[in-house]
């Protein structure tokens, strides 16, 4: 990953403040969605800390990318089988991840249950939350595409922010048609270079500390 996109998201990081629960989506698959979403949880992880969890469950990327371990995750997590603290995986000094998990059922019926995982990583639900954890940790969620259905769209709406990635020369209009799918105004990141192959490397880099 690029030192020039983790600085671009420490800047927006600033503007969006501190606690933030970032959502981030793309109107089509392969327009850099998930490196936005890691290169915001790494600059967050620079200042303070940040969570990177794994909603794309119907594409699961996030472990091979960092290597972590496929489960648990966000699936075992809403179904009740696993606890937060056994979802967290660490990924470098202030730096956690989550990873999608295997889901077997449909995604719409495990939206529901988000609302829970979000209380849950803001550590809510009791005074000890896991040491390694922060209340003022940035989460960033890294959502589907819009264009996959409806799940993307109810996940942006328990976000704080929403960060809609667009690939340079998409059609004007179908950035709009994406942005009256979500409830509240998205910040628009122009990603002139798409996905980025360089993920791979720095999200393991990481792994090892700054």
């Amino acid at each position: 990953m690029r030192p020039e996109i983790v600085d671009s998201c420490a800047l927006a990081l600033r503007r969006m403040g501190r606690n933030s629960v970032i959502g981030v989506t793309s109107s089509l698959r392969g327009e850099g969605r998930t490196t936005i979403a890691g290169a915001l949880a790494v600059a967050a992880a620079h200042s303070s800390s940040g969570i990177l969890v794994e909603f794309d469950l119907e594409n699961a990327s996030l472990a091979k990318l960092a290597g972590l371990a496929p489960t648990p995750g966000v699936a075992e997590f809403l179904r009740g089988e696993a606890s937060i603290e056994e979802c967290l995986q660490p990924a470098g000094e202030d730096l956690f991840m989550i990873v999608a998990g295997e889901a077997n059922e449909r995604v719409e019926s495990l939206v529901k249950a988000l609302p829970a995982l979000m209380t849950a990583l803001r550590g809510e639900t009791h005074d000890e939350f896991a040491p390694a954890m922060h209340k003022d940790s940035t989460i960033v969620l890294d959502l589907p595409p819009l264009v996959s259905g409806i799940s993307a769209a109810r996940a942006a709406d328990l976000c704080s922010d929403v960060v809609l990635v667009v690939r340079s020369g998409l059609d004007s209009r179908r950035i709009e048609q994406a942005k009256r799918m979500l409830a509240s105004e998205p910040v628009v990141v122009l990603n002139r270079t798409g996905s980025e192959p360089g993920v791979r490397a720095r999200l393991k880099a990481r792994k090892g500390g700054r």
